[in-house]
């Protein structure tokens, strides 16, 4: 009777584990619990320069990233010199990427900053990169540079974060 009464006990407990064990498998497999789903993509600079959006592209030969970012203060810059720092983009261990803009932007505008990354280590589909990002920029204010000069003392620096996730094209 003791024999019987333990056999239902582990049947019944059995097939609730074994299905427990199909259910997490079939999660798994789906891929829900991939540290990609958990991160957060940002892309932040300083409030009087937003950076609005980020987006990493994969199409073969190259990885694009475009960052919109909009002027929000209160009289015209120019975009001088982005610089990227990556991690393991394209190219093993850490690099800086240069490119230079020359670009004026009018309070309010936008801008898209397009920089493809060019190397033999392409990433897969989905995966995470972060970017650090230097841009310098000239203050084109009518009290201080009205001929928007590339005057050192007119120059200024912010870094910013881009967090993205690599679509493919």
């Amino acid at each position: 009777m003791k024999g019987q009464a333990a056999m239902e006990y582990l049947m019944t407990y059995g097939w609730a584990i074994l299905l427990l064990v199909i259910v997490l498998s079939v999660l798994f497999a789906s891929g829900i619990f991939t540290p990609s789903q958990f991160v957060r993509e940002e892309c932040s600079f300083t409030p009087d320069l937003t950076c609005l959006s980020a987006q990493l592209i994969d199409s073969g030969p190259e990885t694009t990233l475009i960052v919109r970012v909009k002027n929000n203060f209160g009289y015209p810059i120019k975009l001088d010199q982005i610089t990227y720092t990556t991690q393991d983009l394209r190219v093993g261990g850490q690099k800086d990427w240069k490119l230079d803009l020359s670009k004026k932007l009018n309070q309010g505008e936008t801008y898209d900053i397009a920089f493809s990354f060019r190397g033999n280590e392409k990433p897969s589909e989905s995966e995470i990169k972060r970017i650090t990002a230097l841009l310098s920029y000239h203050t084109c204010a009518n009290e201080i540079n009205p001929l928007c000069a590339e005057d050192p003392s007119y120059g200024h620096k912010i870094s910013g974060k881009i967090v993205a996730k690599v679509l493919y094209k």
